[in-house]
């Protein structure tokens, strides 16, 4: 956002439920004009800093798939320090061109304007009862937007405070979400010690509905192959069966290893041939060598495609999206030659490789529901 727009934003937050989120900027990064827009914000009252410790309730509620119920999901926002930065546990690896925009960003302007997303696993209900408990007591935003409902509360007392760091502090939590957030925090504390602090979202798996999606894959300006060239590159490694049209092949788009490769003038539905996971010759555990997402990108992606393992990662070549109609458009606008659809991969398979201090490729994992940024802001340097 050009900085002259500042004043125009901010008065739209006369309304109640209006928020602000902070994304780094384009064309060459001019974090300046985002830090002079945030001081802005401050001055003005749009932001306010909290006077006295706080952790921040989330939660947001929406239909469920039967339209009869309610997919509920609910944590906990607080600062975590980066002096241990192996208290979370990683599971991809991440672009490192996008990183380096966010550290310029983090760096300049002090903030943290989007929490990363955590999760943990508890049996107990302990922390879930104080967090109903905030949602009810000291309940500071709640409205409705689209059939979903978002409440926010706030919890000030050191004792209650004092538990969730004794109950969390206890157990590993795997980052879930924000990959490129937390390893730009990592990396600008390695620079500046005084950056010591980072936003995050902690939610527990055994008690929430959350969801990992695929994120496919979008190829452009590579080999344009025939309908049997295609196959012909294809069938040493996965068995092909071509589809009348992209929502045959969705709807073929069937277990661990099914595959769907879309062109502008055919669609493929593909499973991968037996025991071809475990001939990946790339240096890495068995259990990434399994996931869906590195079968894709060793068989289709470099043995179909010749971009190798080494130049993918940050290839120009491939994007990332998670919705199938996006991706058509992209494909139907020429903006992109192939679609590679996959299954994407579960929680129990990104915690076993996790575990093993294994990262899968970027992008490997898209959580949902995402959270409302902008109501909630951490600076990096100072509680």
């Amino acid at each position: 956002m050009p900085l002259e727009n500042a004043p125009q934003v901010i008065n739209r937050f006369e309304h109640q439920h209006s928020s602000s989120h902070l994304m780094y900027p384009d064309e060459g990064g001019k974090s300046l004009s985002a830090m002079k827009w945030w001081q802005k914000a401050l001055n003005e009252k749009v932001v306010i800093r909290d006077e006295k410790a706080a952790l921040y309730i989330y939660e947001q509620s929406t239909p469920d798939s039967s339209g009869q119920g309610r997919s509920l999901q609910r944590g906990v926002i607080g600062m975590i320090s980066m002096e241990d930065d192996k208290q979370l546990l990683l599971h991809e690896e991440v672009i490192l061109e996008q990183l380096e925009q966010r550290v310029r960003l983090l760096d300049t302007t002090g903030i943290q304007s989007s929490p990363t997303h955590g999760f943990y696993t508890l049996e107990t209900t302990l922390l879930e009862e104080l967090m109903e408990e905030a949602l009810h007591v000291h309940c500071i935003v709640s409205h409705e937007f689209q059939g979903t409902t978002y409440r926010i509360g706030k919890i000030t007392d050191p004792k209650k405070i004092a538990l969730f760091q004794e109950v969390l502090g206890a157990v590993p939590a795997y980052l879930a979400d924000g990959h490129h957030r937390y390893r730009s925090s990592q990396v600008l504390y390695h620079r500046d010690k005084s950056a010591s602090y980072h936003l995050i979202y902690l939610t527990n798996i055994t008690h929430n509905d959350m969801s990992i999606l695929p994120t496919h894959r979008l190829l452009k300006n590579v080999r344009d192959f025939s309908l049997d060239r295609m196959i012909s590159a294809l069938q040493p490694y996965f068995h092909c069966e071509v589809c009348a049209s992209p929502e045959e092949v969705v709807k073929q788009l069937k277990g661990r290893y099914g595959f769907g490769l879309i062109h502008r003038n055919y669609a493929l539905s593909l499973t991968l041939k037996a025991g071809l996971s475990k001939h990946i010759p790339w240096v890495m555990d068995e259990s990434v060598k399994d996931i869906a997402t590195t079968v894709l990108h060793y068989y289709l992606i470099e043995k179909v495609f010749g971009i190798s393992g080494q130049a993918q990662v940050q290839s120009r070549l491939i994007a990332y999206q998670n919705d199938l109609i996006d991706c058509l458009d992209e494909l139907n606008a020429f903006k992109t030659d192939y679609i590679l659809l996959n299954n994407g991969v579960t929680a129990e398979e990104l915690m076993n490789a996790t575990k093993k201090g294994e990262r899968m490729l970027p992008k490997s994992t898209c959580f949902v529901p995402k959270m409302v940024s902008g109501h909630i802001f951490g600076d990096i340097r100072s509680l």
